[in-house]
């Protein structure tokens, strides 16, 4: 995988392949989280907002090619159902956004290249409520 913009945290390393690999606290974080939804104990609200973004990825990918892979049809329709900004992007902005997160340009977005785009979403919506505290 090529370089993005942000780095390989410490607590995980990078395989041959350039795979990011979670470490024992990481990966123990996650096991603990998934052992806690096969409970009857409440998700909390930031659990929540973590399932949403992932079982959104998979239920778009996969209607396409690769079920670990969004095509720019997916995305786009993704983008147009899941958020509010997507009622107003035109096509040209949709394959300017895809040619952004394609990183390994393969005509795809994998999950890593969707996390980074919902990262960028997320500083968004962190400095308009910034700006709007003033």
């Amino acid at each position: 995988m090529g370089q993005g913009p942000f780095s390989t945290p410490s607590s995980a390393s990078s395989s041959s392949s350039g795979e990011v690999l979670l470490s024992a606290a990481p990966r123990a974080l996650f096991q603990h989280l998934l052992s806690r939804r096969s409970h009857t104990l409440m998700e909390t609200p930031l659990e929540k907002a973590l399932t949403t973004m992932v079982t959104t990825f998979h239920k778009y990918s996969g209607r396409e090619g690769s079920k670990l892979t969004l095509s720019r049809k997916e995305l786009k329709e993704l983008i147009k159902k899941e958020l509010c900004l997507g009622e107003k992007m035109k096509e040209s902005s949709i394959d300017d956004l895809m040619k952004s997160l394609d990183k390994n340009r393969d005509q795809e977005i994998d999950f890593k290249e969707y996390s980074v785009f919902l990262t960028t979403l997320c500083m968004a919506y962190n400095d308009f409520f910034l700006e709007d505290s003033k």
